[in-house]
């Protein structure tokens, strides 16, 4: 684990003085006439950590430029920060807060989790059976919820429609 906060292959000279990670959950409710509802957890959502930090001395506005060239570059890397392990990100945010007393450059950013789940390894098509639910789908094929759902449209996972062609993976270009 990092000492200092690191993205892509900028090493921040100072670490942010405040650094907070959102952990959140999918929540989508059902609601079932004359019953209620129900909630159905749909797996974490992507976590985002943002912070606020100052640059110090003469060159704080020139360490901050840096740190917005990396912005500009765009694209996925490799976040690390102390108390953490190193995970995938996109660079969401960067704002320049202030100019505080001379040789102070405020800022604040974000940084949104990339997670790219890995595909099957070749096309794999499941014809739903009664009372199926995409639970069930995943246990048997081995094949993460996340791509089933990103590549199919399902309303409910928990009641699949018998009969229903659900596909994964790679198809023919």
């Amino acid at each position: 684990m990092s000492l200092t906060m690191q993205f892509k292959k900028y090493r921040w000279p100072v670490n942010p003085s405040e650094i907070t990670v959102s952990y959140d959950r999918n929540l989508q409710e059902k609601v079932l006439p004359l019953k209620g509802s129900l909630l159905q957890d749909m797996g974490r959502k992507k976590r985002i950590v943002t912070g606020k930090g100052c640059f110090f001395g003469e060159d704080s506005l020139r360490q901050f430029r840096r740190l917005a060239q990396v912005f500009e570059e765009g694209g996925a890397g490799t976040l690390s920060m102390p108390g953490f392990p190193p995970f995938l990100a996109v660079f969401s945010s960067l704002k320049l807060n202030a100019l505080g007393r001379p040789g102070e450059t405020h800022y604040s950013f974000a940084f949104t989790e990339e997670d790219k789940p890995c595909l099957a390894e070749k096309e794999t098509v499941y014809v739903c059976k009664e009372k199926d639910s995409l639970w069930r789908v995943q246990a048997e094929t081995g094949i993460p919820l996340e791509i089933w759902l990103e590549q199919n449209r399902i309303p409910w996972i928990n009641d699949l429609e018998e009969g229903k062609i659900l596909q994964a993976g790679r198809t023919a270009e």
